[in-house]
């Protein structure tokens, strides 16, 4: 099981998006009643040595995070709105680093609350 979370950590870290999901025995997916023979057998061998650790919360969590991101970045890049914004926060990156100070009234002679006017509507 080490083996397979450490081959599962390089390919991510080439770019590949591993999956792991649980199958019910015996649906039908071919190779299923032979990888569940030999499941079983692994677990009732003495000599197999796991090194398995669970995943922390807080891996999964910067994981999510991080695709959060991805997504935001490619979505910020494709849209042909907030060019002004643009200007000061190219990247979703750029824009998380830069610390924001909101007052309860930036705008005061348009009336706006709560709002950072940079021209763009």
């Amino acid at each position: 099981m080490e083996e397979v979370r450490k081959k599962d950590a390089s390919l991510e870290g080439s770019g590949w998006q591993i999956r792991f999901s649980w199958v019910k025995v015996h649906t039908g997916i071919h190779g299923n009643e032979l990888a569940d023979k030999e499941a079983k057998e692994a677990t009732q061998s003495t000599a197999t040595h796991y090194e398995y650790t669970r995943i922390p919360k807080s891996y999964l969590c910067h994981r999510a995070a991080e695709e959060a991101k991805q997504k935001w970045q490619v979505e910020w890049t494709a849209s042909n709105k907030a060019a002004t914004t643009k200007q000061y926060f190219p990247s979703v990156q750029n824009r998380l680093g830069t610390k924001l100070t909101l007052t309860a009234k930036l705008a005061p002679d348009t009336g706006k609350q709560g709002h950072i006017s940079t021209g763009s509507t």
